[in-house]
C-alpha cells in the first residue's frame, strides 16, 4: 500500500531527518549569511517550492517574495527547534511548520501548480479548515 504523500507527512519526514541530523543543522545555522553553504541551501529550498507553486497574485505578492518568506520562516523555526528540542516534539514542530509556513502561504499567496500535482498523483494536499 502506498502511503499518502501530504503536507503534514512531508513536515513530520522534514522534521525528523532534522532531528536525526541536529550537529549537522548547529553548524549550519552558526554559518554566516554569506556563506556559500547557506547560499545553496537557500537555493535548493527556493527552487523546490518554485517547482510546486505559483503566486496567486503576483501582481500583490510576487512568487520571488513569497518563496523568500518561506524560506526564511523555515530557517527562523530551524533555530527556535535547535534551541529546543526537549520542548517540542518532531510531529509538534512539524505541525507549526505546516500549519505556520506551507497553509499559511499557500492559502494567502501560493497556489500548487496543476503541472507539478500531475506530476505527483500521490500528493494529497490539505483542504482549508475554514
Amino acid at each position: 500500500m502506498v502511503q499518502e504523500n501530504s503536507p503534514i507527512n512531508e513536515a513530520i519526514a522534514l522534521w525528523t531527518y532534522v532531528r536525526d541530523h541536529a550537529d549537522l543543522y548547529r553548524v549550519y545555522v552558526t554559518l554566516p549569511v554569506e556563506h556559500p553553504a547557506r547560499e545553496m541551501v537557500h537555493i535548493a529550498a527556493s527552487n523546490l517550492i518554485i517547482e510546486r507553486y505559483e503566486a496567486q497574485n503576483p501582481n500583490r505578492v510576487p512568487l520571488e517574495v513569497a518563496v523568500r518568506h518561506m524560506v526564511e520562516a523555515f530557517y527562523d523555526l530551524l533555530v527556535m527547534y535547535l534551541q529546543n528540542m526537549d520542548t517540542y516534539s518532531v510531529s509538534q514542530i512539524a505541525t507549526f511548520f505546516n500549519d505556520l509556513i506551507v497553509q499559511g502561504t499557500e492559502y494567502s499567496v501560493l497556489s500548487l501548480r496543476e503541472d507539478w500535482l500531475a506530476a505527483n498523483p500521490s500528493y494529497q494536499p490539505q483542504q482549508s479548515a475554514g
